[in-house]
Parts: C-alpha cells; structure tokens; sequence
C-alpha cells in the first residue's frame, strides 16, 4: 500500500479548482492500491486566522511528508508561488517524489508578471517537481523548457454521466452559465439576441456582477436565472439545445461548464482562445467565434437554429468524443503515475 499525501483546496466554498481537487481526492481514496492522507490548505485564506492557519500548515508540511512516500500538491497559481517552493523544499528533504498539478489557463501570464527573484526561485525548486499537470496543452508546450523532469497534460474532466440524446433537431433554447460580468461575454449576447426571432431564447444563470436585470428589461428573449448550485449543472444544462460562452476572461483554461455541457450532449458556442479549442472541435463539437464579435456570435446562433442538419452532426460528434471529457481515464493515468515513481 502506497501512502500518498494530497495537497490541496476542497469545498467550500465551490468552485472549478476546489470541485476538481475534490473528485480526484475521491477516486483515490478508493484506491486499492494508495493509503490517502490530505492537508486541506482552503483554511490559509481565511481572513484574520491568516497566521495561525498558516503556522499549523507548516507544521503538517513536516509532519505529513516525512510520514507518506509521495506528495501530490494541487494547486491554484498564487498558492503554487507562495507555498510551491516550501512544498518542494521539505518533499526533497525527506527524499519523496512530487507531483505538482496547476489548475486554469493562466500560468504563462502569471509567470511573466512575477519579478525575477520570484522566477528563480520557482525555477530552482517547484519546476523541478518529479512530474507536473498542467491544465491546458499550451502551458506543457511552455513550461516544459524550464522543467527539469516531466511535464504532463491533465485537462479540465468530469464524472461521464448517462446522457440520452434528446430529440431536438434545431437549436432555439440557450443558455450561459458562469459568472455574469463584460468579460465573460454578457454584452456581446445581450446585442445578438436582442435582435433574434422571438423564438430564440437565452437563460442566463451565475453570480450578477454587472447589474444584468437592469441591463436585460426590455427583452422578452434574455432572462436571468440568478445563481445555481453545482450539483444541479446537469438538471440545468438537460433543459437546454447548446451552451453559449463568448469569453475573452484572461484566466480561461478548460472552462468546467464547457466539459459539462459537452457531457451532456451540447453543442458549444465559444470564443476562439487557446484553452477552449483544446476542448471544442470548431464545426465538429461546436462553434468558435472571436472575442467581442456579437456579430459572429448572431450568425453562429442562427446557423444552430436554422440547419438543422448541421446542429444534428455536432450532437452526434460529442457522443463520440467524450471519452476524453472521463474523470476515471485521468484518475487511472494518476494512479499509474504515482506507482511510476516509486
């Protein structure tokens, strides 16, 4: 039995990172294999508790990694700059393998924006990790020139679900989920569907940080839903015919929406960025269009609408290419790793 220390964020509160962290935590816990040990470090960004918080996770860094053979750190980026480099240190005092995981899209920019003192360091100690994931293909192809060992690609997955093809030959319902600000696109669909055939709707579901009822008053066709619980992302995305996502946020790896809706058997519009191609197949899984062109976003809501014969071929390419989207694959390619190592 391997002993494997996993560090990490967890719910709560919810969210891509912590959801992401959690489903890989479960599935090794029911490893046969692994004995699972867990330092939960959510509790470092808890307000006034700051430094004690931080003091007591110390003390479990040379503790839990003195008493398990490997160390799995999953990380955001700013907790990969502060707390990497310890992580790094005490694993290699005590001579365990580690793996570093880095969730989101947005490593490359983060990087370049930190100082030089900051680069060496993260150069001299947590690229130098026995094996990092990075989330997006891009990140590998990046990263891999200042790594000293390996580097992997772990996309954004979920839990494959029962999904039945629903019978809907055109697409005339929409939906957004995310959180509703500009940068996520929210003005460029507010202008395509204010113009759209009364037939052709949109919800909108996510924390409003722009004021979007107000914004939304005068057409019939654009509701807003508030806020959601995640647990309920397949009941909401089941009573819809595509997701639209015209984001240009600058995080934006594999967005966690995208994967579920593509599980549910829903073709995707989405902006054209590095990390949402990776996952959506233009005129094959969905449709991408460029940042900020509410134009382009109407024409590509349209085509969905109006060829039915093309809305039918996208359906029928996501049930066959899913596969990748499979949370147990990459649990199983982890695992494999771990043993790897040791």
């Amino acid at each position: 039995m391997v002993r494997l220390l996993f560090i990490g964020t967890f719910p709560p509160p919810e969210g891509g990172i912590t959801l992401l962290a959690k489903l890989l935590l479960n599935k090794l816990q029911k490893s046969e294999k692994l004995e699972v040990d867990v330092i939960n470090i959510t509790l470092l960004y808890k307000g006034f508790k700051f430094f004690f918080n931080s003091v007591s996770v110390l003390v479990k860094l040379f503790y839990k990694i003195r008493m398990n053979d490997l160390v799995t750190f999953q990380t955001s980026a700013n907790t990969f700059k502060i707390l990497g480099p310890i992580v790094y240190f005490i694993s290699k005092l005590y001579k365990k393998p580690l793996i570093v995981r880095r969730f989101a899209g947005n490593g490359i920019e983060l990087y370049k924006s930190y100082s030089r003192i900051t680069k060496y360091v993260i150069n001299k100690t947590v690229f130098r990790a026995d094996l990092t994931y990075y989330e997006t293909s891009y990140q590998v192809d990046y990263f891999s020139k200042f790594s000293m060992q390996n580097v992997k690609n772990m996309p954004n997955h979920r839990d494959l679900i029962d999904s039945p093809m629903l019978h809907r030959n055109r697409a005339s319902n929409f939906v957004f989920i995310g959180y509703v600000c500009p940068e996520k696109g929210i003005n460029e669909i507010i202008k395509s569907f204010c113009r759209m055939r009364k037939n052709i709707n949109i919800d909108i579901y996510g924390s409003d940080g722009m004021d979007i009822k107000f914004k939304i008053n005068n057409f019939e066709n654009i509701k807003y839903m508030g806020e959601f619980k995640n647990q309920n992302i397949y009941k909401i995305l089941s009573k819809y015919d595509a997701l639209i996502l015209p984001s240009y946020w600058k995080g934006e790896g594999h967005p966690g929406v995208v994967v579920e809706s593509l599980i549910t058997g829903l073709p995707v519009i989405a902006t054209n960025l590095k990390g949402i191609s990776e996952i959506v197949e233009h005129n094959k899984t969905g449709l991408l269009i460029s940042p900020k062109a509410d134009e382009e976003l109407y024409e590509a809501v349209t085509k969905l609408n109006e060829n039915s014969e093309f809305y039918l071929k996208l359906k029928t390419n996501i049930a066959k290419t899913t596969k990748k989207l499979d949370a147990q694959y990459w649990y199983e390619e982890f695992e494999k790793d771990i043993l790897s190592l040791l």
